[in-house]
């Protein structure tokens, strides 16, 4: 992707850049080879580990609750809660979601029109915002184009990022307010067992965050048909998405640590104070456990440091994953730029399970999860949207079949003239034969790739193999001895 960009050409952007198509359907083989691979990684860890055999997890939560009836199984009682009973709690959950989706989605086209993103005729289009970004607007990011003024061309650059800022920290309330609803409406729908309760909560979560980070850049992509912007908006998501993880997850909580830690350090100073004043002639007052030596200086500090959530770490990558590969034909420099934040996030992490965090627990798994689902979907997801963007929202399938479109002068909302490409007459059903093709043929593809490449490798198959023979030998002696 860098080097697309470093060579690019002069005059060519990603909206008519030719070689951005290969790029694209490079990252989509690239996507499928990918998540085969981490296929077999994980089983080839499990292998290691001895986790291969672990089965997933079906306690029954402590918190079920039902009608209490008799197993048509084991012929014992045991608390039952029907599919019946539990549609009513779906109901209510969905209703819940989707009107916390409907604020979002507001909040988003409050500050995409602060942002310039929305033209007047869009349906949600506000003009009491819009008008910000117009010329002479406080957000307007070309104001010195026509006087040739860079002071003001940067002071625009500059307040341009204000929206930016102030979506991703309003994103992040909405997140942190969604995560406490996503927890009790799952409670609420009474899970029998553990891995179901904890899938119902990370769909949820996931669905929600996902909704909050790509809704605007499917809307730029796919209303306003706006490659320049989609760009400018994911260059603006990775910058502020970067800050954020670092503050968020580093910054604020070892603050915040510190805080306790201090309060904590002069009430016991207090305590120790007061219990010298009562006894200190009994030769033990500089003596005092104040609760930081001995056996109880871990528990003290344990309760001092954060407990450690996976789920954003997982959701920070596959949002990412999501980033490179839905929009790949808009932002080639996505990949380099994720290997940069990686790095940061990397160290961040680092930082943050050594000193923020306690310890995680210990959890035997065979594989990551529903996050390995969730990535297969935003694969197929992707397959469709680069195939959408090369042929209705940017120009790059004009520059391969000019024949089928012609470009015509149109007058924007501030008076502008320009040229804007149009289906030339009768051509549009080849277009969208075209389009529609492309995405079947690289679907196809894919899942050949998929289907051709054994989820395991060699050595963990005949390892597998050898273990199930080896229980079977066992059984018998087992068998033979009774």
């Amino acid at each position: 992707g860098f080097l697309l960009w470093y060579f690019r050409g002069e005059g060519y952007t990603v909206d008519n850049s030719p070689r951005i198509p290969l790029f694209s359907m490079f990252v989509i083989f690239w996507s499928a080879f990918f998540l085969k691979y981490w296929d077999r990684y994980a089983s080839a860890l499990a292998c290691t580990w001895g986790t291969s055999d672990v089965a997933r997890r079906e306690e029954v939560r402590p918190q079920f609750h039902g009608k209490a009836v008799v197993s048509l199984v084991t012929g014992q009682r045991e608390i039952h809660f029907g599919f019946s009973d539990r549609v009513p709690r779906y109901v209510v959950s969905c209703l819940t979601t989707a009107f916390m989706l409907s604020i979002a989605f507001g909040i988003m086209c409050l500050f995409l029109n602060l942002e310039g993103y929305v033209h007047r005729n869009s349906p949600i289009y506000i003009k009491a915002a819009g008008r910000h970004a117009e010329p002479g607007g406080l957000f307007y990011t070309n104001s010195s184009d026509e006087d040739g003024d860079n002071t003001m061309n940067l002071c625009g650059q500059i307040f341009g990022f204000i929206p930016v800022i102030l979506h991703a920290l309003i994103i992040l309330l909405l997140n942190s307010l969604y995560r406490v609803v996503a927890e009790t409406l799952t409670e609420f729908e009474n899970h029998r067992t553990e891995h179901e309760h904890e899938n119902s909560i990370i769909i949820k979560r996931f669905l929600f965050e996902a909704f909050d980070c790509y809704i605007a850049l499917f809307y730029i992509a796919f209303y306003e048909l706006d490659p320049i912007a989609l760009r400018q908006e994911l260059i603006g998501l990775y910058m502020v998405d970067s800050l954020r993880r670092v503050v968020c997850e580093c910054v604020i909580p070892l603050t915040m640590q510190k805080f306790r830690e201090y309060f904590r350090e002069r009430k016991d100073k207090a305590k120790e104070a007061k219990y010298k004043k009562s006894d200190g002639d009994d030769g033990d007052g500089g003596n005092t456990d104040n609760g930081w030596g001995g056996d109880e200086s871990t528990e003290v500090v344990d309760e001092l440091l954060d407990e450690y959530e996976q789920f954003d770490d997982y959701l920070e990558m596959v949002i990412e994953y999501g980033y490179i590969t839905l929009f790949a034909s808009a932002f080639p420099l996505a990949p380099i730029l994720s290997m940069i934040c990686n790095l940061v996030e990397l160290r961040s992490d680092m930082f943050k399970l050594v000193y923020v965090c306690r310890r995680p627990h210990v959890n035997r798994v065979r594989n990551i999860g529903i996050w390995r689902n969730i990535m297969y979907v935003l694969f197929t997801l992707s397959i469709a949207s680069n195939c959408f963007l090369f042929g209705f929202t940017t120009e790059q399938m004009m520059v391969w079949v000019p024949s089928w479109f012609e470009l015509e002068k149109e007058v924007r909302w501030d008076g502008a003239i320009i040229e804007e490409q149009e289906l030339a007459k009768g051509k549009g059903r080849y277009v969208v034969f075209m389009v529609f093709a492309l995405e079947h043929l690289l679907l196809l593809c894919c899942g050949l790739i998929l289907a051709a490449i054994p989820s395991q490798p060699g050595w963990v198959r005949i390892d597998s193999a050898k273990r199930e023979y080896q229980r079977e030998v066992a059984l018998r002696k087992l068998l033979r001895a009774h």
